[in-house]
């Protein structure tokens, strides 16, 4: 069974973004804690900035489209819900926040149907890589009547 890749990619960009932007919002939260006593509303600005950052770092994507016989297949990562696979919008797998990951989906209907989407990450600290294959069906599944026809033919049953 041929197995065709459909993406192999790895984003340095948005991973330093998302990770700088989670560290320094820990940082600045920090600050404002210890400010606290001397000057309310310094302590109250930092703590919207460091809010801020957290919303940085959760709006913050790795995001990919490919198309594979004629459907579209789209990956989404995002450091605080985790991933995502998409085939023609449709979430049809979800993962989880980890450092390597696998998802499957099976294409339910039309075109590819019965094709098998795989998609596996690994989320490092500086970098975020991401591969997706796809399978096609097995050219041959032999039916439930066919296997006992077989069964019985060889006198098993």
């Amino acid at each position: 069974m041929a197995v065709t890749i459909l993406l192999d990619v790895t984003d340095a960009r948005k991973r330093l973004i998302q990770h700088g932007a989670v560290i320094a919002g820990i940082l600045i939260l920090l600050v404002a804690g210890a400010a606290a006593g001397r000057s309310i509303p310094l302590s109250l600005a930092l703590i919207v900035a460091g809010l801020a950052l957290f919303t940085v770092t959760a709006t913050t994507s790795q995001k990919w489209v490919v198309d594979y016989k004629g459907r579209s297949i789209a990956y989404e990562n995002n450091a605080f819900f985790g991933e995502k696979l998409f085939v023609d919008g449709e979430l049809v797998a979800k993962g989880k926040i980890g450092v390597k990951s696998e998802m499957r989906a099976t294409i339910a209907s039309g075109e590819a149907a019965g094709d098998e989407i795989v998609s596996r990450s690994t989320a490092g600290l500086l970098r975020f890589r991401c591969r997706i294959h796809a399978s096609p069906r097995a050219s041959m599944r032999a039916s439930d009547e066919q296997l006992m026809a077989e069964v019985r033919r060889r006198g098993l049953v």
